[in-house]
């Protein structure tokens, strides 16, 4: 098989075992709150870069999941198109600490790939990202600052919409 392949075969696979123990293993680590997951739908971003030149990707199409552990205590997985054009998955957890009627706010701590101009988006980055989410009944509208994350880059607004799912 060949070099560059192998990889990403070896990387997806770590990211269904990753899906799959969340989706058996999280529900067990819930306390007796009603618990609400979530799917998320990526839109675009909007770059902070000194020079509007720059080429970046402002449509960034992907969905996420979050999965309900603890009350406004997410794990989240998922997958993007980034702002180099290339593809880009995610994981991690997500703490909403601040939870209002039409707003919460928190952020999320993970891990994405797909940020380093030398590979093929298989170099896995940490991340932590504040987030921001305006309510109305189960959908919502979430905004997250992303940082510079090197050479090349510029921080960035994100723009989702979510779904809460009927409670578990």
């Amino acid at each position: 098989m060949e070099e560059g392949l192998k990889t990403i075969v070896m990387d997806i696979s770590k990211y269904f075992l990753a899906v799959i123990f969340l989706t058996f293993v999280t529900p067990c680590l819930s306390d007796d709150a009603v618990l609400r997951d979530e799917v998320e739908v990526h839109l675009a971003s909007y770059h902070f870069s000194e020079s509007r030149d720059d080429d970046f990707e402002e449509f960034n199409y992907g969905a996420g999941y979050n999965f309900a552990f603890k009350e406004n205590a997410y794990a989240v997985i998922g997958a993007f198109n980034n702002s180099y054009g290339k593809g880009s998955v995610y994981g991690g957890v997500k703490w909403i600490p601040i939870d209002k009627k039409f707003f919460k706010a928190g952020f999320v701590a993970g891990v994405v790939t797909g940020y380093d101009e030398d590979t093929d988006a298989n170099e896995v980055q940490p991340i932590i990202i504040p987030e921001a989410q305006f309510h109305y009944k189960q959908l919502y509208l979430v905004t997250r600052i992303a940082p510079d994350l090197g050479d090349n880059s510029s921080a960035a607004i994100t723009f989702s919409i979510g779904y809460r799912l009927p409670a578990k």
